[in-house]
């Protein structure tokens, strides 16, 4: 846990400039609107988290504070003091207060000084996306780092798996192109077989000599072919560890107390890493030599064969007498010896090609498993959530339930498929898993994607040579599926509950499944703007003020508010009042809540007669 102690803003700019320390506990900010309550709400939030993805809060942080220097001074968890200050759109600043940088830290990554920020709008969005990144970046920040260390893991059997597919691609055009050789050469055989004899002399046995070599010289082409197609696999898939060595790397927290024996284990990383490059180098260096080797050779056969050819001229020549008959049966045992040839390459192919599938399979399991871990996390914070909220709220993690990308996926590889209703299409395909779509396509085995899309023998037909043209079933494999986050609102009583999605409920409700989860779900400071909106005050009194209440002695809250029950009934460890003179905003006042008395009861209440009214009218029987 730690906490912003002070937050200044010097300079020019619309909020002009102030100084404002923080308690531990429950800070309101109030004021008219456009009197910059917003405008401070995302200077706090640039300062911790950066340029924002949104655009339109990338124009106010430009408009009204790009002539600004945003100062947080914190206590981090180990009774630390920093000092983050930061100017639009530039990069943070942070130092200690005896003026030492502090380097190695993305503050940026929300790992160092984690900070929640939320408008009201962005907690509608979250609650609104049944599918999608929202829902599941509110667990994942919790387990940042972990979750970083599992992609980091996924991202390489990626790799691996890239390099497995570019090798068994490579084989399969291989064997497609010996296919149709062997099939063009299917009936030599038979046709050496219905030649005449030939009468044997010495000259002709020389033409039968030569034109076998010739043969063999075409297949020694063919091995060198082959072995530089390997040694250039190889040296790509060494590339590509090259850059999997060069990536790694240790985080070392600042704020942890490891910090010293992580920067030792990092150095000694970057030391061997670099002994490692150089040998996958040297590695890369050598086969390259060998691919030198490789050339020369083949420059040396293709003398050779041009020798070979003037050779065999000068013999056909010689023998001309002999005749048509000796050229034809030349030229067709020179194609049975090349169909011989190539029925040896396919078959080693084949067994080459089933080693890289097996060698796939053991690779796809582990990334599946490396997945898996991700949902597992999920579910322990889900857990953790729906215990902190209950009874009103319950978070569950579907596994594998947001497959939207496989189904544009499908969507995009049914162009040009004659088909109606692709929408409908997607449907019975998704119930498919990507695995085993990807397993019909490579087998072509249309039985079986009747049998599990149930869409007919004609329109299986359609989508499997749809799908065959536009998407490559080895990258199908890897298509994302990932979790739906669900959460959930008792909508019914404790003794009769009804849950039901946040992203069924009306506006009011969202929020109120929302809130509770913001509240509870870590003890790092957090923004709320506006929390009240879309929200009865019967719910901001009995679940929002009684949530601040029980967290405040745990976490820092910063909450920009026009309901006077926020401030007043969870009682306010401070109150900032903002103003504005109609071209800029600023900073009032700020203290407890008796000294602000007056500006809430003037701003939230309506004045002191609308507040003494009420009460007057409230409390007739």
């Amino acid at each position: 846990m730690w906490q912003i102690e002070k937050f200044e803003l010097l300079g020019g700019g619309f909020l002009g400039g102030f100084s404002i320390e923080l308690p531990m506990g429950l800070t309101c900010v109030i004021g008219p609107r456009g009197s910059g309550k917003t405008t401070l709400a995302e200077a706090l939030r640039f300062v911790l988290n950066g340029v924002p993805d949104v655009k339109a809060r990338s124009n106010l942080l430009r408009d009204n504070l790009s002539e600004s220097t945003m100062v947080i001074r914190a206590q981090t968890e180990n009774s630390e003091k920093l000092i983050v200050s930061r100017n639009f759109p530039g990069a943070p600043s942070i130092t200690t207060p005896d003026s030492r940088t502090i380097t190695g830290v993305e503050l940026d990554r929300g790992s160092f000084l984690p900070f929640d920020a939320f408008s009201s709008k962005e907690i509608e969005d979250i609650a609104d996306e049944s599918l999608g990144t929202k829902r599941r970046g509110l667990l994942d920040s919790l387990r940042l780092e972990e979750l970083r260390e599992i992609e980091i893991a996924l991202s390489q059997h990626r790799r691996d798996l890239d390099a497995n597919g570019d090798a068994l691609r490579a084989s399969w055009r291989h064997i497609a192109d010996l296919k149709e050789q062997i099939e063009e050469l299917a009936g030599t055989p038979d046709k050496l077989a219905a030649l005449p004899a030939l009468r044997t002399t010495d000259r002709a046995s020389k033409l039968t000599v030569s034109t076998k070599q010739q043969s063999l010289t075409l297949q020694d082409f063919e091995q060198l072919k082959s072995a530089n197609i390997k040694v250039e696999t190889i040296i790509a898939a060494l590339r590509k560890e090259v850059e999997s060595v060069a990536a790694l790397k240790i985080e070392v927290q600042e704020e942890s107390a490891n910090r010293h024996v992580m920067t030792l284990a990092n150095d000694a990383l970057n030391a061997s890493k670099e002994d490692g490059v150089a040998l996958l180098d040297q590695a890369i260096s050598r086969l390259r030599r060998f691919l030198d080797s490789l050339a020369a050779s083949g420059r040396t056969l293709k003398s050779a064969q041009t020798e070979e050819i003037a050779e065999h001229q000068k013999l056909v020549e010689d023998n001309a007498h002999l005749g048509l008959a000796v050229q034809i049966r030349a030229k067709v045992e020179q194609d049975v010896m090349r169909l011989g040839a190539f029925k040896k390459q396919l078959g080693e192919l084949d067994k080459k090609v089933e080693q890289i599938m097996s060698e796939r399979r053991e690779l796809r399991s582990k990334f599946l498993l490396e997945r898996e871990r991700i949902s597992s996390v999920r579910e322990e914070v889900a857990e953790r959530l729906s215990e902190a909220s209950r009874p009103s709220v319950k978070v569950a993690v579907i596994r594998n339930a947001d497959n939207h990308v496989y189904e544009q996926t499908l969507l995009g590889g049914l162009l040009g498929s004659r088909l109606r209703n692709h929408e409908d299409v997607v449907a019975a395909l998704a119930r498919i898993r990507p695995d085993q779509l990807a397993q019909i396509m490579m087998d072509s085995d249309l039985p079986e994607l009747e049998l599990l899309a149930g869409l007919g023998q004609e329109r299986s037909r359609k989508v499997l040579e749809a799908l065959s043209e536009n998407v490559r079933p080895l990258d199908l494999e890897l298509i994302p599926t990932d979790d739906k986050i669900a959460i959930e609102l008792n909508v019914g009583s404790d003794s009769a509950p009804n849950f039901r999605d946040a992203a069924e409920l009306s506006r009011g409700q969202k929020c109120t499944a929302l809130l509770p989860l913001l509240l509870g779900r870590r003890d790092v400071p957090l923004l709320i703007d506006q929390p009240e909106d879309n929200l009865d005050n019967h719910f901001i009194f009995e679940t929002v003020v009684e949530s601040i209440r029980r967290l405040k002695s745990r976490r820092q809250m910063i909450f920009i508010t026009h309901n006077a029950n926020i401030p007043v009934l969870a009682e306010a460890e401070l109150v900032i009042v903002m103003n504005s003179d109609g071209k800029r905003g600023y900073v009032e006042k700020f203290g407890s809540l008796d000294e602000c008395r007056d500006q809430i009861v003037d701003l939230l209440e309506g004045g002191e007669e609308a507040f003494e009214q009420r009460s007057i009218r409230y409390g007739k029987s």
